[in-house]
């Protein structure tokens, strides 16, 4: 049972409320946010409810246990944290080239060991879906604390801004990268992820 993370879009509002209460716990324990009264993040709502937005959420089992978003652009002007990069997304994004954002990743605090998991998940269903819709420039939004990780998960991914976010919500360091989605990186991707299934879920389901 629960042999793999599997991964989806949000469809549902049950699903949605459970994105922000992950997304929420997850700032909280990183400290970049405060908590709040709700225990939900809910800061983006208009572009949740864009049909130009999808919303990935990862599962093991029946537990959310990570999510994505992935929202696609024209302009520097839709793309994520716009305000907070603008000179740098004036600089690389042309008006009218299609592009997406990549942004509110965030993994289960419930067991470490899972999150690297549970992010080349995530990360794989966003260049799946990529693929499909034809639209491969990307812009990633993240902490600063997160630069390795995404510079040793993506080949290729260049940091093209860094700047410090102060908001009713957020307070904390932001990178920018530059991302072009590539097929043998999926490929790596999902070949990790599933070696990793493989030896670490099992062990999890025995320590349960």
């Amino acid at each position: 049972m629960y042999d793999t993370i599997t991964v989806r879009p949000a469809t549902s509002r049950r699903e949605m409320d459970a994105v922000y209460r992950l997304v929420h716990d997850t700032f909280v324990e990183r400290g970049i946010l405060s908590p709040q009264a709700n225990g939900r993040l809910m800061n983006n709502l208009s572009l949740d409810r864009s049909p130009d937005t999808t919303v990935f959420v990862a599962y093991w089992g029946e537990e959310v246990v990570g999510t994505i978003s992935f929202t696609v652009h024209n302009t520097s002007e839709k793309v994520y944290n716009y305000k907070v990069f603008k000179d740098a997304l004036d600089t690389h994004v042309e008006d009218g080239d299609m592009s997406f954002s990549g942004w509110r990743m965030a993994t289960t605090l419930k067991n470490p060991r899972m999150q690297p998991l549970i992010a080349m998940r995530l990360v794989a269903a966003v260049h799946k879906h990529s693929f499909e819709i034809g639209v491969r420039q990307s812009y990633l939004s993240f902490v600063s604390e997160h630069t390795g990780f995404y510079e040793k998960l993506l080949m290729g991914g260049q940091v093209i801004d860094k700047k410090h976010k102060k908001t009713q919500f957020i307070d904390g360091d932001l990178c920018l990268m530059k991302y072009t989605t590539n097929p043998m990186v999926h490929i790596r991707l999902e070949e990790r992820a599933s070696k990793m299934e493989a030896t670490l879920l099992p062990r999890l389901r025995k320590a349960a």
